[in-house]
């Protein structure tokens, strides 16, 4: 097993090749399944490293072996693409391409798994198995972690377990928090059509106008969620774009809703959508218009076992000290496709403490940032993880399938 501080040792002074990935990567954000430049840069970082490697998994995902002794398989998986956004950071490293930014924190995920790979690397005569290394695109959009799996991101080597993890403002930075339970929300994106009868604004009472439709019914929709349709679970709906009409003086023929529905579980989902549907046949009698609902599952809710969960806090534990670690209990109502991961193979999902006064930006803004200098100790509390889990003797008896 390496010795806890030489390995925190390392992590640190691979502290400027983890800065300078991710400022490579932020400058060059790429979009869904399409990350080719990423994908060629993680590519030839690992194959310098003597590993293994397998390209174009979902189009552009890397797949990196590192075998050691004849033990069990662990796998690490970080996400590699960036959102369709406008950088307001200021920072000299920015997004150099229009609307495009890495405001999910991808960009460090990457940079993290390359850090753990070399660090795991160094240690490869030592090492008592085998490691996988999954370089994601498209999580968030249109979703990446399925049609790996499809690619047998999972098959050769079989992994036992799969590790995941994830920069997070609401833990202060240089924390780690190790989830356990329901863990993140599964979405289902849901398209609102509403067909009316245009006209001139002027004489409305000829007309269906599908605006006050539509209005009403995201007024209604709201309701879904405040009312917690199974009180015993949160559950979101959110309309987040509405369009309509062209022009001051024109009643349009449609209106068009979308949004999400966040749920923790099929039945709550289901109960949430059949309320949908009510209402929209509510909306129909009273406005005279037509409503056709689309939608889709877009991921499923996450939970990890967690009895997996306390052991991974308890390496965390030794090698951060128990000040720095804690265990997530309550879910995010954020979706997060690793669930497909975490269905198929026993999983373990860290949040990374990135909350400073400095950057107080979300997840998803225009602003977002984060520290770096909390990437060298994230870098080592994966790679400590993954060696852990290879050397933990009582593996078998905890690590069930996913509850």
């Amino acid at each position: 097993m390496p010795e806890r501080n030489a390995l925190l040792r390392d992590a640190t002074a691979l502290g400027p090749a983890l800065s300078a990935w991710r400022r490579d990567l932020h400058r060059r954000p790429e979009l869904g399944l399409s990350c080719p430049r990423a994908a060629a840069l993680v590519a030839g970082e690992l194959r310098g490293l003597g590993l293994e490697v397998r390209e174009g998994l979902a189009h552009s995902g890397v797949l990196g072996v590192l075998r050691g002794g004849s033990g069990p398989t662990a796998a690490l998986r970080v996400d590699m693409d960036a959102l369709p956004l406008e950088e307001r950071t200021g920072l000299d490293f920015a997004s150099e391409i229009p609307d495009r930014m890495h405001a999910c924190g991808h960009d460090g995920h990457t940079a993290l798994g390359l850090g753990a790979a070399r660090l795991l690397a160094a240690r490869r005569d030592a090492l008592p198995g085998t490691v996988l290394f999954l370089f994601q695109p498209g999580e968030e959009y249109p979703g990446g972690a399925r049609p790996m799996i499809a690619d047998g991101a999972l098959d050769d080597p079989n992994p036992d377990v799969i590790f995941g993890c994830h920069l997070f403002p609401a833990l202060e930075r240089g924390r780690v928090g190790v989830c356990a339970g329901p863990t993140t929300a599964g979405n289902e994106e849901f398209t609102l059509t509403v067909t009316g009868r245009g006209g001139h604004a002027a004489r409305p009472h000829e007309c269906a106008n599908p605006i006050q439709a539509a209005s009403r019914l995201v007024l209604d929709l709201q309701g879904i969620a405040a009312g917690r349709v199974d009180a015993r679970e949160p559950l979101v709906l959110t309309v987040a774009e509405f369009q309509a009409g062209s022009g001051h003086n024109v009643i349009p023929e449609d209106a068009v809703l979308r949004g999400t529905l966040r749920f923790l579980s099929e039945t709550a989902r289901e109960a949430a959508m059949r309320e949908v549907r009510r209402l929209v046949r509510g909306v129909e009698a009273a406005w005279g218009v037509q409503v056709t609902l689309e939608s889709r599952v877009d991921g499923p809710p996450m939970r990890l076992p967690e009895d997996l969960a306390g052991r991974v806090h308890g390496w965390c534990v030794d090698l951060l000290g128990p000040e720095r670690v804690e265990l997530l209990t309550r879910p995010s109502m954020g979706a997060e496709d690793f669930a497909y991961f975490a269905e198929a193979r026993p999983a373990a999902y860290l949040r990374l403490g990135c909350r400073d006064a400095a950057r107080s930006a979300g997840l998803h803004t225009a602003f977002f940032d984060f520290d770096e200098t909390l990437l060298p100790d994230a870098c080592a509390t994966l790679a400590w993880c993954l060696w852990r889990f290879l050397t933990d003797e009582s593996r078998i008896s905890i690590f069930s399938p996913a509850c």
